[in-house]
């Protein structure tokens, strides 16, 4: 059974044969899919150097993006990002 999300995005949105991953600027076609909604906050999960929200954020800029990031080494990176702008919120936790 095909799932029902990913049929209405690949006929209405997308294309027919045609995927996410498969298009050039992924982040537009979520744009044209939330048009007629209010996009106040985004979840980046493996935020790493902050890149992905900053893409987001240029679609949805109502948005506050909350970023979690388990490797340490990003934290500086993340953090300065987070002085400089309001919006964006990184949380760090550890690997177990």
């Amino acid at each position: 059974m095909a799932n029902p999300v990913g049929t209405f995005i690949k006929k209405k949105i997308i294309g027919k044969d045609q995927n996410l991953i498969s298009l050039d600027e992924p982040y537009e076609a979520m744009r044209r899919l939330l048009v007629n909604h209010s996009v106040t906050g985004i979840l980046d999960a493996g935020a790493s150097r902050g890149h992905i929200s900053q893409r987001l954020l240029r679609k949805f800029p109502s948005a506050q993006v909350y970023a979690f990031e388990p490797h340490p080494m990003y934290r500086p990176v993340l953090e300065a990002y987070a002085d400089r702008e309001s919006w964006f919120h990184p949380f760090f936790c550890s690997p177990v």
